[in-house]
C-alpha cells in the first residue's frame, strides 16, 4: 500500500508542473521558464517509472 502513495505522489506532481506550464505560456512568461517546469515535470516521469519498475 506504501508504494501506491508514492505513485500518486509522483504523478500528482507531474500533473501540477504541467499546469503550472501551462499557466506560465498563458501569462506570457519567458521561454525558458516554462523548459525549466518541463524539465521537472520530466524528472517526476522519470522517477515514476523507476519507482514501477523498482517495485514490480
Amino acid at each position: 500500500m506504501g508504494g501506491f502513495i508514492w505513485y500518486v505522489f509522483i504523478l500528482v506532481r507531474f500533473f501540477v508542473y504541467l499546469l503550472i506550464v501551462i499557466l506560465l505560456v498563458a501569462f506570457g512568461a519567458p521561454w525558458f521558464v516554462a523548459v525549466g517546469f518541463l524539465f521537472l515535470a520530466g524528472l517526476q516521469l522519470f522517477h515514476f517509472f523507476r519507482l514501477s519498475k523498482a517495485t514490480i
